[in-house]
């Protein structure tokens, strides 16, 4: 019986690392996702708290310098908005971005985009399609809404 060595295949560690280093490259943005898509994951996740009528959700996510501009010039704080919330004074029943842009300044989110909103409001239903900027700031880690600004959009 000869005995002769096994052959080595000198190539498989680097063909490895190789196709180790292209997995990494092409799983890697996926586990770690950009900015600009925290900002609207946290913006969805409010609007979507806003529906549940989860408040508590959506104080969570509100910075406590909120200022809160309502399309009828209303401006509200955190304190303010919330108390509309929890009163059942004011009730949303949709609110559905429309193409948002986001752009990520450091640790500051701005969402422009067009919302279609149906909201009860002191027992009247409101139906409004609103532009609207959205400020959020990231602190203690998370992102939180410090600005709301929005304008009616006209009929056509």
């Amino acid at each position: 019986m000869l005995s002769r060595p096994l052959p080595t295949h000198a190539g498989l560690p680097s063909l490895a690392r190789a196709a180790f280093a292209l997995l990494l490259l092409a799983v890697l943005p996926a586990l770690r996702a950009a900015p600009a898509d925290d900002v609207l994951a946290t913006e969805t996740a409010r609007a979507d708290a806003l529906i549940r009528a989860d408040y508590d959700a959506v104080e969570r996510m509100l910075g406590d310098d909120l200022t809160y501009t309502h399309s009828t010039s209303v401006v509200d704080t955190k304190a303010a908005f919330l108390e509309s919330l929890r009163s059942g004074r004011l009730r949303y029943q949709q609110v559905q971005h429309e193409e948002p842009k986001v752009r990520v300044l450091g640790d500051v989110g701005i969402i422009n985009s067009t919302v279609r909103i149906v909201a009860v409001n002191r027992g009247q239903e409101n139906r409004n399609h609103l532009r609207v900027t959205i400020v959020y700031a990231k602190r203690d880690g998370r992102w939180q809404m410090v600005a709301w600004q929005s304008t009616r959009i006209p009929a056509t």
